[in-house]
């Protein structure tokens, strides 16, 4: 199974660098029914992305931890895209970050978050075991303090995760204060 998360909204035009950030509360993962191991990832954009990672606060940690980058790409190309082996646990009350940054320097129109090949994500699928009986498929936040645990009643040992994506809406992407980097 595949836990996946991800962004809507939109990027404004003309930025060389805007960052969005979309985030899978502990509230989320407090749900899960124990741990569980990464084990793949698969980092997602389109055509405007330059830079995406995907961090992860144990809670552990407490409430001063510190983030731990899990999976990177410093340098972003929509045509060579690949799931890449991985390795770390995912426990319950942890906290996700993926982080995009998008160069939109070339547009005059903004760049929305949707389904569309012309269209923007900011999104992790990560692949894991074992199956959790929370079916949990994907998390995200929501502006205002909203969190997001989209549950299916479809089994998540047979579920087609990608058909969950494509029909969910994950969460709400949340650009930095003044929109850039």
């Amino acid at each position: 199974p595949t836990l996946a998360f991800g962004s809507i909204g939109a990027i404004p035009a003309g930025q060389e660098a805007v960052h969005y950030e979309a985030t899978c509360a502990p509230s989320c993962t407090q749900q899960m029914t124990g741990d569980v191991n990464v084990f793949a990832s698969f980092l997602h954009m389109h055509d405007y992305g330059r830079q995406v990672w995907t961090t992860k606060k144990a809670a552990s940690d407490g409430s001063k931890g510190s983030f731990e980058v899990v999976d990177s790409r410093q340098f972003w190309n929509f045509g060579f895209q690949s799931i890449v082996p991985t390795s770390f646990t995912i426990s319950p009350g942890d906290q996700l970050n993926t982080h995009c940054i998008y160069d939109t320097s070339m547009v005059t129109n903004d760049v929305y978050f949707g389904k569309a090949t012309y269209d923007e994500m900011c999104i992790n699928f990560l692949y894991y075991y074992p199956v959790q009986n929370s079916n949990i498929h994907s998390c995200g936040y929501f502006g205002g303090g909203n969190s997001l645990c989209a549950l299916s009643d479809v089994d998540a040992a047979t579920a087609d995760p990608a058909q969950y994506w494509a029909d969910s809406v994950l969460c709400d992407a949340n650009p930095d204060k003044d929109g850039t980097t």
